[in-house]
């Protein structure tokens, strides 16, 4: 297996002093290469397809990863060990997930599934997420991309990147779409926020959704245009959202209410 890249970094510290005379601070960053097994080492660096991690936040002492592109899913230990599990060909893992009763779920986006995985890798259960439109004997691949979870802890929410609709996965495995009122909104992540509800980027839209559990929406417009937002996460203070800019630079704060603060 290969060594761990070290790289070194080194932050000046300029105060209206000359910078021989600065302080200097050094911080390590650690480096753990991927080779995902569709690669040859030359390609590892060029073609790479990394995308999301999780851990189980119950007991996990390891990393999960998707390797959207390589149909693959990854474990990682914390000294960058890695075992390689195989998904179905072309299904694009993407979204990963663990529920209250440690179950890890991944989203295929390619195939329009959402799956859960056992510790080894192997499917154990497959969740069909394409949508049926009304007269149509042709299902729709909402291409499952973001995977959040809801406030039972077993309810599973995704984005439908390609169909513009917010999904749930309920316990029974059962399953609903919920269309977000802005056309070609383009939803990617979501999370579950301290009002119990799922609140949802929108990446074209240039909004925030927030979703109830009946699938009732709402949505508030960035006051940065065209920002792209992308993650979205709960903040520390139990009483609002945060989420990344991708175009605008920044990253901002919504409350419950919908106010957002940049």
């Amino acid at each position: 297996m290969k060594h761990p890249m070290v790289l070194t970094l080194s932050i000046i510290l300029v105060l209206g002093v000359p910078v021989s005379s600065c302080a200097q601070e050094s911080g390590t960053v650690t480096e753990f290469p991927l080779a995902w097994p569709d690669q040859t080492t030359d390609s590892i660096e060029a073609t790479g397809s990394t995308h999301e991690i999780t851990y189980n936040r119950n007991k996990g002492k390891t990393f999960w990863i998707t390797g959207q592109n390589h149909d693959y899913i990854a474990r990682v230990t914390l000294d960058g060990k890695a075992e390689f599990f195989a998904m179905p060909p072309n299904s694009g893992p993407h979204g990963l997930v663990f529920d209250a009763d440690d179950h890890l779920w991944v989203s295929l986006e390619f195939a329009g599934l959402v799956v859960r995985v056992d510790e080894n890798g192997e499917i154990l259960q497959e969740i069909d997420v394409r949508l049926y439109a009304q007269g149509s004997n042709e299902p729709i691949n909402t291409h499952p991309h973001g995977l959040g979870l809801g406030a039972d802890g077993k309810t599973i929410w995704f984005t439908g990147k390609k169909t513009n609709t917010i999904g749930k996965i309920n316990p029974d495995g059962s399953v609903e779409h919920f269309e977000l009122p802005t056309v070609g909104a383009v939803p990617i992540y979501l999370a579950r926020g301290p009002d119990g509800n799922i609140w949802c980027t929108e990446l074209v839209g240039n909004k925030i959704a927030r979703i109830k559990p009946n699938g009732d929406i709402d949505e508030f417009t960035i006051p940065t245009a065209n920002s792209r937002p992308i993650a979205i996460t709960p903040g520390p203070d139990g009483q609002s959202m945060w989420f990344s800019e991708e175009a605008g630079n920044k990253v901002a704060r919504i409350d419950m209410n919908g106010d957002i603060l940049r």
